[in-house]
C-alpha cells in the first residue's frame, strides 16, 4: 500500500497558513464552548508530534505500545494562553515532514507493521499514518469553518481511525 503524500502535503499546507491568522481570528471558534483557533492550532501541533512518535515506534520497536492521550487535558494543562504560536506552527510544520519523510521511505512490508495503542488496540504503520492525515483533515475543516466566521459542519469520513489492524 502506497501513502497518498498529496494528502500529507495538503493538509501540511492547509494547516500552516493558519498560524498566521490575525488575533481576532485566533480568538474565534465555530460554535460556543469549542475550541478557539488558536486551541486547535494548539492541538494540531501537539497531535503531530504525538502521531510522529507512533509511527516511530511503530516501525523502530519490537512490540510498540502507543500510548493514548487526554487531548482536553493537554489543552488545560500545557500553558494554552502563554505558548507561541510561532513555535507551534515549527513544530507541526517539522513533525510533518518527518511524517512524510517516514511514509516515503516505508516500504510495503513496513507500511504493515503492527502496533498496540492503549486504547484502541491494534493499528498498522499504514492505518497510524492514514490517522495521521485523517486527523489533521477534520481541524483543517473546522479552522475553515472558523476563518470564514461559519458553523463548522463535520464531513463524512471513510475512515474512523479506530477500526483494528487486520
Amino acid at each position: 500500500m502506497k501513502p497518498d503524500l498529496s494528502a500529507l502535503i495538503a493538509t501540511r499546507d492547509g494547516i500552516v497558513r493558519f498560524y498566521g491568522a490575525d488575533a481576532a481570528t485566533l480568538t474565534r471558534s465555530y460554535a460556543p464552548g469549542k475550541w478557539t483557533m488558536r486551541e486547535f492550532l494548539l492541538h494540531l501541533a501537539d497531535a503531530e508530534a504525538v502521531f510522529l512518535d507512533r509511527l516511530k515506534r511503530t516501525l523502530a520497536d519490537d512490540k510498540p505500545l502507543l500510548w493514548g492521550y487526554d487531548e482536553n487535558r493537554w489543552q488545560q494543562q500545557l500553558f494554552p494562553a502563554k505558548r507561541d504560536l510561532v513555535v507551534a506552527s515549527r513544530l507541526f510544520a517539522a513533525a510533518r515532514e518527518a511524517v512524510i519523510e517516514l511514509a516515503t521511505l516505508a516500504t510495503p512490508e513496513q507500511m504493515g507493521r503492527l502496533a498496540v495503542h492503549s486504547e484502541n488496540g491494534r493499528r498498522s504503520f499504514a492505518q497510524l499514518l492514514r490517522a495521521t492525515h485523517e486527523h489533521a483533515a477534520h481541524h483543517l475543516d473546522q479552522l475553515r469553518a472558523i476563518a470564514a466566521g461559519q458553523p463548522w459542519q463535520p464531513r463524512p469520513t471513510t475512515y474512523a481511525g479506530n477500526e483494528p489492524a487486520p
